[in-house]
C-alpha cells in the first residue's frame, strides 16, 4: 500500500494526471489524483489496527504494560475508537454506494430478448 501511494504521489508530482490507477478494473476507470492518495492513506491508517491488535512483534500486547494502559485507557477507550470506526464505516458505505451507482450507470439500458 505504501509503495502504491508513493508511486501515485511521484506521478502526480511529475504532472502525469491522466493515468488510470486500475483500482476497480476496467469497468470503473479512475484517474490518479490527490483524492486517491488521501483515500489510500486513510485505508493505510485503518490497516494499522492490525499492527496494534494483531499478533507479531509490532502488536500492542507485546509492548510494556505502561504503554498498553496509556493507549487503551487514555486514547482508545474514550471517544476515539468509536468515533473513528463510525466515521470509517460511514465513509466506506458512501464509497460503496457511489461505486454501485457508477456500475448501474454502465449497464446496458436496452433489454435483450
Amino acid at each position: 500500500m505504501t509503495v502504491f501511494i508513493l508511486t501515485i504521489g511521484i506521478n502526480l508530482a511529475r504532472g502525469w494526471r491522466d493515468l488510470e490507477c486500475g483500482c476497480f478494473g476496467v469497468k470503473l476507470k479512475e484517474h490518479i489524483g490527490w483524492k486517491l492518495v488521501l483515500r489510500d492513506l486513510f485505508l493505510l491508517l485503518l490497516s494499522l489496527q492490525l499492527a496494534i491488535w494483531g499478533g507479531g512483534a509490532l502488536a500492542l500486547d507485546n509492548s510494556p504494560r505502561v504503554i498498553q494502559r496509556f493507549v487503551f485507557e487514555k486514547i482508545l477507550s474514550g471517544a476515539f475508537l468509536p468515533a473513528g470506526l463510525s466515521a470509517a464505516g460511514l465513509f466506506l458505505i458512501y464509497r460503496l454506494w457511489r461505486t454501485l451507482v457508477q456500475l448501474v450507470r454502465t449497464l446496458p439500458t436496452e433489454h435483450v430478448r
